[in-house]
């Protein structure tokens, strides 16, 4: 996996690079370490320090490339992820208080609007990488979140629970479905559709076990953006990863209203998959 890692020495970029380090390290593929020189260009100690923390955090792994971007830095950052075939770009986010909270820096917003490859917002980031909800919505389960957050979670060494919500509402709402290998607990009749789920995420699971990675499934009805967020919390996941609906032509990129919901709202990192 290449992985690219965006600091501009900032308190919350350092906190990002530290938490994309915990995967980037255990990665075959060597990493990009992408210096943010944002004007009046007064800060060049600073950001040298910065990605010498990077090539620290590092150590061990495939020797990391350097790069510094300037001007128009999501435009460069885009640039440089798409001409080199990045699979995942890691960029920070400050934390914000009061109405603040539901806006991202432009250069932030515009990455994760605008990637053609999977970006990580890690906002408010967690010492360790333990656990990941890896979380599908509607119809279909795509298969790139399992793929790439599976990957992710492997690399990091952590444990995956596969999440999906269905919006359609049944005659109880407050009927849920746990599954955890074989073991099947429910209070309720579930519906053939439901089982359906069930199944697929049951294959998605054997698929991430084979791959090492301890995996468990979990089925919520409901609105699905706050559905993920009240997982998130009750779970204490160290790493959230969703998709995005692709429209195709020129909205290819353009995230979906449920994706930039939780962008803006969650509280923990959020990895999202294109």
């Amino acid at each position: 996996m290449k992985i690219m890692l965006c600091t501009d020495g900032s308190v919350h970029a350092q906190g990002a690079l530290r938490f994309g380090s915990m995967i980037a390290r255990y990665s075959q593929a060597p990493a990009t370490l992408v210096g943010v020189l944002k004007k009046p260009y007064n800060q060049t100690f600073s950001l040298i320090s910065a990605l010498n923390e990077g090539l620290v955090l590092l150590e061990g792994a495939p020797k990391p490339s350097i790069q510094v971007c300037h001007g128009d830095v999501a435009r460069e950052i885009l640039t440089l992820a798409e001409r080199n075939n990045f699979n995942l770009v890691v960029i920070g986010a400050c934390e914000r208080r009061g109405v603040k909270r539901y806006f991202l820096d432009a250069v932030t917003e515009r990455i994760a609007r605008c990637a053609a490859t999977s970006v990580l917002i890690a906002r408010c980031t967690h010492p360790e990488i333990k656990r990941v909800l890896l979380c599908t919505i509607g119809a279909r389960i795509n298969s790139r979140i399992i793929g790439i957050g599976g990957r992710v979670a492997q690399l990091a060494g952590a444990s995956a629970t596969l999440l999906h919500v269905s919006c359609r509402r049944i005659a109880d709402p407050a009927a849920s479905l746990y599954f955890n290998r074989d073991h099947v607990q429910t209070d309720r009749v579930v519906s053939a559709q439901r089982m359906g789920k069930l199944g697929i995420l049951r294959q998605a699971a054997e698929y991430l076990e084979a791959q090492g990675v301890q995996a468990q499934t979990h089925l919520r009805q409901g609105y699905a953006a706050d559905e993920i967020l009240a997982e998130a919390d009750q779970g204490d996941y160290d790493l959230v990863v969703v998709g995005v609906n692709s429209t195709g032509g020129g909205m290819k990129y353009v995230l979906d209203d449920i994706t930039h919901q939780l962008m803006i709202e969650i509280t923990r990192p959020l990895l999202i998959v294109r």
